[in-house]
């Protein structure tokens, strides 16, 4: 994927995933390196991560969810989720 100028690039999560029931797909974090002629041209990156209090709900909002588009998790907290994937992951008993 090539941004444009003026733009920027949002790496959606798990969390957002789950709270806009899929509308925003969660994407796996990869860097590429540019072409070889591009190494000496500048790049910016600058990684901001943002984690909910442990209390936030990660119910899918209701208006992402309609006919086409069913409720797609059981309703979690933003604490309980990580829990949930470091099980799944076999990190956590």
């Amino acid at each position: 994927m090539t941004s444009l100028p003026e733009q920027i690039v949002v790496n959606v999560g798990d969390m957002l995933q789950r709270l806009t029931n899929n509308r925003l797909r969660s994407t796996t974090h990869r860097v590429v390196n540019p072409p070889r002629e591009l190494w000496g041209s500048p790049r910016f990156s600058i990684p901001f991560f943002l984690h909910p209090k442990s209390s936030m709900s990660l119910a899918c909002l209701p208006s992402c969810i309609d006919a086409q588009h069913p409720k797609a998790y059981p309703d979690a907290t933003a604490g309980e989720y990580p829990d949930e994937r470091l099980r799944e992951i076999g990190l956590k008993k």
